[in-house]
């Protein structure tokens, strides 16, 4: 994204008091390691899916959810 990264989006969501319990689902083919996992969660995503497992986690993460 040319201006902000999806982290920085994600913190913008979370800390506006209008939207903030919007669930963010992050979902990256680039970021695979534990680390991008930990940025994206510290970042306030609720959840978090890295490229192959993204049909498996979709499914349970939806559940969730939609529960």
């Amino acid at each position: 994204m040319p201006e902000m990264n999806g982290w920085e989006v994600c913190k913008n969501i979370k800390s506006d008091s209008v939207l903030n319990t919007i669930k963010v689902i992050m979902m990256s083919a680039h970021a695979t390691t534990n680390e991008d996992y930990i940025a994206g969660m510290e970042s306030g995503a609720d959840a978090y899916i890295m490229k192959p497992d993204i049909s498996r986690d979709i499914v349970k993460i939806v559940d969730k959810y939609l529960k």
